[in-house]
């Protein structure tokens, strides 16, 4: 059962933030949904929100039947990173310190593979986007620790 009044756990504030982006994304699926139709691009933004909406349900749903999360919303991902990240740099600063530099190699690796085409089809791109964003991610982490 998630303890929705307990403001000091990480974990009830991440579920929290959770929610929060549950009702954003119903009322942004809301206002998109009629415009399906007549905008490609929007059709992209509702299957995003839609994804959004999913992932933190089942996190959510997750965290209340077993107590943790499967850390496939952006969100817990992010929690995720920072607490490893923050135990790697109170144990072993120069592992962190790496971390930091191949962060930023694997991003530029990513760019380059994605920018110069060498996907071999359109699944390979967008699994190489996945990885780009999860690094991504990670160096936002990395820089708010600096």
């Amino acid at each position: 059962m998630i303890d929705w009044e307990n403001t000091i756990s990480r974990e009830i504030q991440i579920c929290k933030a959770l929610y929060d982006t549950r009702v954003y994304a119903y009322e942004n699926m809301s206002e998109l949904d009629p415009l399906l139709a007549s905008n490609p691009e929007t059709i992209k933004q509702f299957i995003s929100a839609e994804d959004s909406n999913q992932a933190a349900h089942d996190e959510l749903e997750n965290y209340q039947k077993h107590g943790e999360f499967l850390y496939i919303h952006d969100i817990t991902k992010r929690y995720k990173t920072t607490i490893e990240l923050e135990q790697m740099k109170r144990k072993d600063p120069t592992a962190f310190m790496k971390e930091i530099a191949n962060t930023n190699k694997s991003i530029s690796r990513y760019n380059s593979l994605i920018a110069t085409k060498k996907y071999k089809n359109e699944a390979e791109r967008l699994k190489w986007l996945r990885i780009l964003h999860d690094y991504q991610t990670k160096e936002k982490v990395l820089q708010s620790m600096i």
